[in-house]
């Protein structure tokens, strides 16, 4: 096994549990620059600086704008059947096509997914894997990870 195995990255703080001498240290940090709310590495950028807070108005497919870095969006509590899926779109000037979209959530018996990742824009599909009808107003929380 590699010698940065030996090292885990908690927060930020590395602790090595190798021998002493290696350079993992700034063989992992060489591509990496923590600021205050922000994570870049050279492959992209992690920037949560800017957050939004947006709730659908109407129904599960109603899309909404968030233009943030991150965010959370709260959809309406209109009822999705047992295995029933619906998409929305999230209106997002800060999205650019070859971005990633991280996404997730904490209420029981719904599966999502970001996809159709474009430019000021991406979808969510929401499905219903609970095995009844469900009426929730879920909470997403979302982070863009911009290549550039």
């Amino acid at each position: 096994m590699p010698d940065w195995f030996n090292y885990v990255v908690d927060g930020m703080r590395m602790t090595s549990y190798g021998e002493a001498g290696n350079n993992a240290s700034e063989a992992v940090m060489a591509g990496l620059t923590v600021v205050t709310g922000d994570l870049n590495a050279a492959s992209g950028a992690l920037d949560t600086s800017s957050s939004a807070t947006v709730t659908q108005s109407t129904d599960k497919t109603t899309g909404v704008t968030a233009n943030a870095n991150s965010g959370q969006i709260t959809t309406d509590n209109a009822a999705l059947a047992s295995n029933a899926q619906v998409t929305f779109t999230v209106s997002n000037s800060n999205v650019e096509s070859t971005d990633v979209i991280v996404i997730n959530h904490a209420t029981t018996g719904y599966w999502i997914q970001a996809h159709n990742i474009r430019n000021g824009a991406f979808d969510i599909i929401i499905r219903n894997n609970s095995g009844g009808s469900l009426s929730d107003a879920v909470v997403f929380r979302f982070v863009v990870i911009s290549k550039n």
